[in-house]
């Protein structure tokens, strides 16, 4: 598969969003609940309200979160179409049993 600038620079913002392990546990507890608000990411995660509130941020600004404004409280779910690429996008660095395939370089 070969990416174009615009789909590149998209990749990139993805697999950066998914960079740390406090945001892939966020992103985890969204996934597995369907939806939440941040007091339940606190409560489920431990995380204090300001780490929550900025990594959430990163990644409704990614794209692999949505933001749905219900009252009292918004809530977050997954977006199943960035998440769809980010799954697209691992599947090239893997081959046939899992394991990272090398890097060819150019010589």
């Amino acid at each position: 598969m070969r990416l174009d600038f615009d789909k590149a620079l998209v990749a990139a913002a993805l697999l950066d969003a998914l960079a740390l392990p406090n945001r892939r546990s966020l992103l985890n507890n969204i996934i597995k609940k369907g939806m939440s608000t941040r007091q339940e990411l606190v409560e489920q995660t431990g995380f204090s309200r300001a780490l929550v509130y900025h990594h959430l941020k990163i990644l409704v600004e990614s794209g692999l979160v949505e933001v749905h404004p219900t009252k009292p409280m918004p809530q977050y779910s997954l977006n199943h179409l960035r998440w769809s690429m980010v799954r697209s996008l691992l599947r090239e660095f893997r081959d046939r049993n899992g394991a990272l395939k090398k890097s060819r370089s150019k010589k």
